[in-house]
């Protein structure tokens, strides 16, 4: 009944179009005059944004907040020396709404020794979905491997919540979170026209996003990351390279046995 009443006002609101959610614009851009040299640095722009009061925070791997303006467009981010995942997070508000919109962003730079759990954990708006863990870095997010999240509101979990998958290919996906406000997605492997090569292949978004109503509100949230194409799935095979390694092991050992016995 909650599910279905979220939906109609969703429906009905002038105020709640679409869902928000971050874009990375890879383009050039005019450099603002308090950041000379920046015009070939990608900028992020809000999508389906509407009417309402925009905040933006942009949340260092140290931990440290950072307030930015939003510019229509799309906005360029603060200057980080520090390596690891930063968090970007938009709020946008309205009377009868609260619109929020996550990504996490790896950057390179100097250690900046705090976990990524740390961040990912940190309450940055009302309600938000939380990775279980982040991707290392030359791990990332791949097709066809499964990834856990959590769903929070206010800093608590929020069970039996329904989570709306899409990626930028055309997928779509639903869920549930469970009692302990997690719930978990394989990513699907829906790239077309595949190169053999990693590099060859660019990266495509998936957006998770869910809708939450309490007494005053409704309030609704993203979360989008990229993903990348899962060699294993097209030119590198786990079970060739096992066998390989298998066979390298029995050559040595009787390699080994050769020069043991003379």
């Amino acid at each position: 009944m909650r599910a279905i009443t979220i939906f109609i006002l969703l429906l009905l609101s002038s105020e709640a179009n679409d869902w928000i959610h971050w874009q990375k614009v890879e383009k050039k851009f005019k450099p603002i005059a308090s950041h000379h040299g920046a015009h070939n640095a990608p900028k992020y722009e809000l999508i389906a944004l509407g009417e309402g009061k925009v905040e933006v925070d942009y949340y260092l791997s140290t931990l440290e907040k950072k307030s930015v303006e939003y510019i229509s467009g799309g906005i360029e981010l603060p200057k980080s020396s520090y390596d690891t995942y930063h968090a970007l997070v938009a709020n946008v508000e309205t009377p009868n709404s609260i619109h929020t919109a996550i990504t996490y962003i790896y950057k390179h730079g100097r250690p900046s020794r705090v976990s990524p759990t740390k961040l990912t954990s940190l309450n940055k708006s009302k309600f938000e979905i939380r990775p279980i863990l982040l991707p290392r870095e030359h791990d990332r997010y791949k097709a066809s491997k499964r990834y856990g999240f959590r769903l929070y509101f206010e800093d608590k979990i929020l069970a039996n919540q329904t989570i709306s998958i899409i990626t930028s290919n055309g997928t779509s996906i639903d869920s549930i979170s469970d009692s302990s406000g997690e719930f978990f997605i394989e990513l699907p492997s829906d790239f077309k026209d595949v190169k053999k090569s990693r590099r060859g292949n660019k990266p495509a978004n998936f957006i998770i996003r869910s809708s939450y109503q309490d007494e005053k509100r409704v309030y609704d949230t993203t979360l989008t990351m990229p993903y990348h194409i899962n060699p294993n799935n097209h030119w590198q095979s786990q079970l060739y390279g096992l066998l390989v390694m298998f066979l390298g092991m029995i050559f040595g050992f009787f390699i080994y046995r050769r020069v043991k016995n003379g």
